[in-house]
Formats: structure tokens, C-alpha cells, sequence
């Protein structure tokens, strides 16, 4: 009120000592412009939040990757794996193959297949055969990308591509990575998406020597940011009340349930990538999802900390919070 009152004052006060010229109430209007562009400064404007940071791997380090896994593939074909190695791999195939079977034995012989696969892979890590193992995870990766792009051309699941990557195509399309038979995604995505497959059916995940690089995780964590989907049991749950929605408004309110599940699982998400990526900025990205969802005040307290923390994101935080401070007090 007291800046209110101090901007009427001065323009009356100029305004009447430029009665002479008409001309100079242009002059008397400056200080007037200045007070309201520094109103606007220092009390910044509510921007509602909107889009959530993304991780950023580096591409550089990806296609060094990929093309360590091209060396390994044409050193392959120069030289076979050995008898034991190629065993691995006949026994990885015939454990994708079980995705599509339905007969009452699946599940016994899909248990004995994950011992003999954990048991060969197990022997040949432990005997020094690391080079041999990464050589049959690039062989197998590059028969998945050759089978992966005719797929995306015919529409046709191979049966190469069902024995080196099982159900993967029906995974990728259930949340939303494959439409139909076009594929959402790069080349380099679904590369390091085999590599996680590949190593968790072999229980290689987590040894060092096998496991996903920093870059490759963050890739991951960009898709799944960038493609959001509820968790399993409400994507059931949500099929079936999509399933019986019959009016405008049923149809609108399932709807917006899908959002709301795909953003708390974004958020776990986000809580999760976190907690292992120190340059991501987490409570920033808290604050977007907690404002989807309408928990204003928890949203103010996360823009609160990504404004104090400092960086790229702390100027967007600070009308992001008072977005978050407006929502709660109307709400």
C-alpha cells in the first residue's frame, strides 16, 4: 500500500509541474515505469509448473559403447565363442522361448532353465571368462536390433527376436514404448534396454563388470520419465473402469485417474533417480509432480529446497513456489 501511495504521489507531482509541455509527461511517466518494473522484480509473478527435468547421458559416452559391442560382434565372427559360452547363449534362448508357452509344465521348467542359465553363467564369470560373456551379450544384442527394425517394418515378431529377447516387444508396448509396431524410441534406448534384460535374466546385474554404466542408467531414467505409465496393478485396475465408462464424464474421470497414477509413479521414479544422480535435480522435479497432484504445500517446500540449492533450475523455482503458495491458499 505505502508503494501503491508513493507511485500516485510522484506521478501527480510530475504531472503537474509538466503542465507547461504536454510533451514532458513522458519524462513524468519514467520513474512511474521503473517503480512498476521493479514491483514486478521484486515480487516475481506465480508460474504454474509444468514440465519435469529430464536426465541428460551423455551421447558421446553411448556410442562408445555401442561401438565397443560393434568391435566385439566382428571379432565373433572372426573367431567363435567357445563350446561353453555358445552353451550360455542356447540356454538364454530357450529361456525367452518359455514367455510363450502356456502349458501347466512352464513354471518348473522355466525354474530348472534359471538354474542351468545362473549355474553356466556363474562357472564362466568366476573363470575368468568376462570378455567371452560381454562378446555373447553383444552378439545377442545385435540379433535383437537387426530383429528389433524388421519388426518395426513388417509388424512381424521373428522367431530370432522372441528367443533373444522373450516377451520384450509385449513389454515395451504395454508401457507405451512401441505403438503397434513403430518403435518410440533410438536405436542407442533399446540397446541399453537389452543390456538390462540381459544381465538380470543371467544374474549379471549387479557385478561391476556387466552392469549398466552411469549414462546408460540415466538413458533409462530419461525414458521412463519422458514415457510415464501407472504401476501394474492400477494399469488392471484402470483398463477395467476404461472398459466400463460409458458418458463424457466416466471417460474424463478415468482419465484423469491415468494421469494421476502415471505422476505418482513419476514421482517415485524421481525420488528413486535421485537418490543414485547427484546432477539431477530432484526436488525441482519433486516440486512439478507434487503440484500435478495437488499437494501444493509439499510442492512449495520442494521448490523451496531447489531454490536454495542453488543452479540451473533455482530462478524457475521461485515462481514455481509462489505458484505452489497461491494454489494452497485458494485451495
Amino acid at each position: 500500500m505505502v508503494f501503491l501511495a508513493w507511485l500516485k504521489n510522484r506521478w501527480r507531482r510530475d504531472a503537474e509541474a509538466a503542465k507547461a509541455d504536454s510533451r514532458d509527461y513522458l519524462l513524468a511517466a519514467l520513474p512511474v515505469t521503473v517503480g512498476v518494473v521493479g514491483a514486478a522484480l521484486l515480487f516475481p509473478r506465480a508460474i504454474v509448473p509444468v514440465l519435469v527435468p529430464l536426465p541428460a547421458p551423455s551421447s558421446y559416452v553411448l556410442a562408445a559403447e555401442s561401438r565397443s559391442d560393434t568391435v566385439r560382434v566382428e571379432a565373433v565372427h572372426r573367431t567363435p565363442l567357445d563350446a561353453q559360452t555358445r552353451e550360455l547363449g542356447t540356454a538364454f534362448r530357450a529361456w525367452n522361448l518359455m514367455a510363450f508357452r502356456s502349458d501347466d509344465g512352464i513354471e518348473h521348467d522355466a525354474h530348472a532353465q534359471a538354474v542351468k542359465l545362473g549355474a553356466i553363467a556363474r562357472g564362466l564369470r568366476d573363470g575368468g571368462a568376462v570378455q567371452s560373456l560381454l562378446a555373447l551379450r553383444a552378439v545377442q544384442m545385435h540379433v535383437f536390433l537387426t530383429e528389433l527394425r524388421r519388426f518395426a517394418d513388417t509388424g512381424e515378431e521373428s522367431d530370432e527376436l522372441r528367443e533373444v529377447a522373450g516377451n520384450a516387444v509385449g513389454r515395451l508396448r504395454e508401457v507405451g514404448l512401441i505403438d503397434g509396431h513403430r518403435l518410440l524410441l533410438g536405436e542407442q534406448t533399446y540397446r541399453v534396454f537389452y543390456k538390462l534384460l540381459w544381465n538380470r535374466v543371467l544374474g549379471l546385474a549387479a557385478d561391476e563388470l556387466f552392469a549398466l554404466s552411469m549414462d546408460d542408467e540415466r538413458e533409462m531414467a530419461r525414458v521412463q520419465l519422458a514415457h510415464p505409465h501407472a504401476s501394474e496393478t492400477e494399469r488392471v485396475i484402470l483398463a477395467s473402469d476404461r472398459a466400463r465408462a460409458v458418458t463424457p464424464a466416466q471417460c474424463d474421470l478415468v482419465e484423469q485417474r491415468t494421469r494421476e497414477a502415471e505422476d505418482r509413479w513419476r514421482l517415485r521414479k524421481v525420488e528413486e533417480w535421485g537418490a543414485r544422480d547427484a546432477a539431477y535435480p530432484m526436488a525441482f522435479a519433486r516440486g512439478v509432480l507434487l503440484f500435478r497432484l495437488a499437494r501444493y504445500a509439499e510442492s512449495g517446500r520442494a521448490f523451496s529446497a531447489a531454490r536454495e540449492h542453488g543452479g540451473a533450475y533455482a530462478l524457475r523455482a521461485v515462481f514455481h513456489e509462489r505458484a505452489a503458495l497461491v494454489a494452497s491458499l485458494v485451495e
